[in-house]
């Protein structure tokens, strides 16, 4: 398996915790270099260093510290895709924050915060970066939300922001699909993560909804993830693939 992906490097912006730690642990397991950012208030774990130990990987992998609504952040992930002199076979973002709150109600700084993360701060990444990824064959994934396309009240802002990702994804996979590229989206729907925390008494109440009859693991949606960025993923193109256990369908 890792001779497969050797020398193919990727970057996963929003990599130290949650989905995004899963997606970076993944990639190392299946021989991927790998380039992850991680928030000021979130160092990296000790789940990469031991992943790493792990595989004999230490050398193929670096940390970025990087705010994605910050542009000098931005610029700094920039220069170092500059710096480095390695075209990026993939770009993985899944960096994000939830809100919740009645439209009627929206608060417009923590709405703008809100879609700087979600949103602005990948259209920032890919202008900025596009030139230093492999466009003939690359790939892209976003992590959006089952909320994408199906909302439910209180989310209204945190859907919008993830249905406008899925739509530049479009876009992004018209644009590139001749040269061999793709990208696509994965939208996750109850996933085993922190943001489930204040929820975690009354699970069951969400798990009623989901045919599974079950919350997901941050380790479904990255098997995903990796089969986007794999070869056998090559014909996968300008889609929004949900992992969310049939709660879309059944809403």
């Amino acid at each position: 398996m890792q001779m497969v992906n050797q020398n193919k490097r990727v970057l996963v912006v929003g990599g130290s915790k949650g989905i995004g730690l899963s997606i970076v642990l993944k990639l190392i397991e299946r021989g991927y270099d790998v380039d992850y950012t991680f928030n000021r208030s979130n160092e990296p774990g000790a789940a990469i260093d031991a992943a790493l130990e792990r595989h004999g990987r230490k050398s193929s992998v670096r940390a970025l510290r990087c705010d994605v609504s910050d542009p000098e952040d931005l610029d700094r992930v920039r220069q170092h895709a500059a710096e480095i002199k390695s075209t990026y076979h993939g770009l993985v973002y899944s960096a994000g924050v939830s809100a919740d709150g009645l439209v009627a109600s929206t608060d417009l700084v923590k709405a703008r915060k809100l879609m700087d993360v979600n949103f602005w701060g990948f259209v920032s990444l890919y202008t900025s970066l596009y030139r230093y990824m492999d466009r003939n064959g690359g790939r892209i994934v976003a992590i959006g939300s089952i909320a994408s396309q199906r909302h439910s009240a209180g989310n209204g802002v945190y859907a919008s922001s993830k249905a406008a990702l899925a739509a530049y994804i479009r876009a992004i996979a018209c644009e590139n699909g001749r040269r061999g590229s793709t990208a696509n989206c994965v939208e996750p729907g109850y996933i085993d993560t922190e943001i489930l925390d204040p929820y975690r008494a009354t699970l069951n109440v969400f798990e009623a909804k989901i045919p599974a009859r079950r919350i997901g693991s941050t380790d479904q949606v990255s098997g995903v993830v990796a089969f986007l960025l794999s070869e056998e993923g090559a014909y996968v193109n300008g889609a929004c693939v949900a992992v969310d256990g049939g709660l879309g369908a059944a809403l």
